[in-house]
């Protein structure tokens, strides 16, 4: 019997079929390694979703008003209750879309096989899987504070502050677009490009980026801040800008009228970081009534001075209260708190650190990072009427969410050895 698909014409609906065949079950296992605080934190479950935005009530002040008897017996005045503060947290989904095209010819001669579909499309749909989730990572963390911070301009290149720096976020980054802004809470564009300045080469040693020739540079400088193109201002709040308290209000709450929304930040007091000072950093937070595990996210050059640390301390026969093993992935060790798990990530800047109880966090929005189109079961797979091709979208609309911002600490002034 003749095969009729072979007669068949290629259509979206075929398409969607192949892909379905051939990355039904393989999706999951494109999210990169490297991604891991996008892995630890929780997307909201579909019954917590509730129209535009994510309402959560969260308490801000304890109860007070206490009396105080002595030792009469005396039948004595009650003081007048002082509630406690209970307020609603609000948070919205931010959207986020990435694109990546196959040709027709590609897709024509493999259409009926899906082997051959999948071996010409692999490389796309695994490369935008992997950027998706970079984009995320990044905007988890650096969300409405920006990805790094001019050092210096020579000609076309730019060198980056090395505390602001995270090697992660520019690996592979040759031709993305991005902007330079004076600051980035409330600033403003800089420089002569109204489309975005091109990155044409990187330098992760150097920490300096080249910015395609012809692009005029007049008018962006040193202290400038990084963002990419398009990003500022539509980014879901990062927990850099959380804790710092560069936006004053999160989720809707004033963090100056309630010391449990506000972030801790210890200095590291440009110096190296070390097992000390992350439990003296944790103290602000215990204070907070923060209980339980932690989780610490580093600079992979961070990451090297606490292995050379833990390494020492464990030559000693009389220091017991870490748990280690040479080459894993984590550090586990006890602190006030309990226990402290640390893992490095490219994603974090070289000079900062972050403390985090994971409990507080979710993401939260009406779609997690997926091929879907929203509101079905079909995958984004769009025929391109300008081109010659096939375009595969990946769509979410999430964003980060606390509710505990007191129980997190960010660790600054970090300087490696």
């Amino acid at each position: 019997m003749v095969d009729q698909t072979l007669n068949q014409p290629n259509t979206i609906n075929t398409l969607n079929g192949f892909y379905k065949e051939v990355y039904a079950d393989d999706l999951k296992d494109l999210v990169p390694e490297g991604v891991k605080l996008s892995k630890m934190i929780p997307f909201v479950k579909p019954s917590k979703k509730m129209g535009l935005e994510y309402h959560q009530p969260v308490t801000l002040r304890l109860e007070h008003g206490v009396t105080y008897g002595g030792t009469e017996g005396e039948a004595f005045d009650l003081q007048v209750a002082i509630a406690g503060a209970t307020k609603d947290a609000k948070v919205k989904g931010c959207e986020m879309v990435l694109r990546g095209r196959v040709s027709i010819g590609a897709i024509s001669r493999s259409i009926n096989d899906a082997a051959s579909f999948g071996r010409a499309t692999k490389h796309v749909i695994k490369n935008l899987m992997i950027s998706s989730f970079k984009k995320q990572e990044q905007m988890l963390f650096y969300g409405q504070s920006g990805l790094a911070v001019v050092e210096s301009i020579v000609g076309q290149v730019v060198t980056l502050s090395e505390k602001a720096f995270a090697a992660g976020i520019f690996a592979g980054g040759e031709g993305m677009k991005i902007d330079f802004f004076d600051s980035a809470i409330g600033g403003t564009p800089q420089g002569a490009v109204s489309i975005g300045y091109s990155i044409e080469g990187v330098d992760i040693d150097a920490r300096e980026i080249t910015i395609k020739a012809g692009q005029d540079l007049t008018g962006v400088a040193a202290t400038n801040v990084v963002f990419e193109y398009g990003a500022y201002g539509k980014e879901c709040l990062g927990l850099q800008a959380m804790l710092n308290g560069s936006v004053a209000a999160p989720f809707g709450i004033t963090s100056s009228e309630y010391s449990l929304w506000s972030g801790n930040v210890y200095s590291a007091g440009d110096a190296a970081l070390s097992f000390k000072k992350i439990s003296k950093s944790i103290s602000k937070a215990v204070s907070k009534g923060l209980e339980g595990k932690l989780d610490g996210f580093v600079n992979p050059e961070t990451w090297a001075d606490l292995l050379d640390e833990q390494t020492a301390n464990v030559k000693d026969s009389s220091y017991s209260t870490k748990k280690y093993e040479n080459g894993s992935e984590s550090i586990i060790f006890h602190s006030q708190n309990g226990l402290i798990e640390i893992h490095a990530s490219t994603y974090v800047k070289k000079g900062l650190a972050f403390v985090l109880d994971m409990k507080s966090l979710t993401r939260v929005g009406s779609q997690e990072l997926s091929f879907k189109l929203p509101g079905t079961s079909e995958d984004f797979v769009v025929k391109l009427e300008n081109s010659h091709g096939i375009e595969f979208r990946t769509y979410c609309d999430t964003a980060l969410f606390c509710d505990a911002i007191g129980h997190n600490i960010l660790i600054n002034d970090i300087v490696n050895s």
